[in-house]
């Protein structure tokens, strides 16, 4: 029996610690998500962006820590040092050698380079588990305090979708795809 893929619990950065959410995050998750709902709104799928009151968010954290289990999807959540909730970064199952990885965090948070150190953590961590993975990065064209992340992180600009996301007011966004090769392949 193949044992799914698994990632570090805990990281620790000079001014963040990543690790799983647990049941007690709840209420500062339902927090972040009602702070950020509008911000979030373009990201999230309907069940986080409708989340209502903390026991959906217990429902949310439970169904999280499956998925973690199973290996098909890791929600790291970021908290500062003064134990605030700080946002989340993704990184997703292996699929075909290649994993992808994502972040948010709660706009007090940004402009700080915590963004920047969050990610590079996930990425290092990724990389020690997975070294021959490849990792993909997506963000809508227009968001460009996300391409210059993706690049900042050693992400490499390789193809645009145009049409490639329908936002909720039924426009469409293009969608740009940054990779970044394994170190073994580097």
């Amino acid at each position: 029996m193949t044992r799914p893929p698994t990632f570090p619990a805990r990281l620790a950065t000079a001014r963040l610690v990543l690790r799983r959410y647990r049941q007690d995050d709840a209420a500062q998750l339902l927090q972040m998500v009602e702070e950020e709902r509008r911000r979030l709104a373009e990201v999230l799928v309907d069940p986080v962006f409708k989340l209502q009151g903390v026991d959906n968010a217990a429902g949310l954290v439970a169904f999280l820590a499956k998925e973690w289990q199973g290996g098909r999807r890791f929600i790291i959540s970021l908290w500062d040092r003064s134990g605030s909730l700080a946002g989340e970064c993704y990184v997703g199952g292996v699929v075909d050698g290649e994993i992808e990885v994502g972040i948010f965090l709660r706009q007090r948070y940004e402009r700080c380079g915590l963004a920047e150190e969050a990610l590079n953590a996930c990425i290092q961590a990724v990389h020690a588990r997975w070294p021959h993975a490849r990792l993909n990065y997506r963000c809508d064209t227009d968001n460009v305090r996300s391409c210059a992340l993706a690049l900042r992180c050693g992400f490499q600009r390789q193809s645009t979708t145009a049409g490639g996301r329908r936002r909720r007011d039924g426009s469409m966004a293009d969608v740009v795809l940054y990779s970044l090769a394994p170190p073994a392949a580097e």
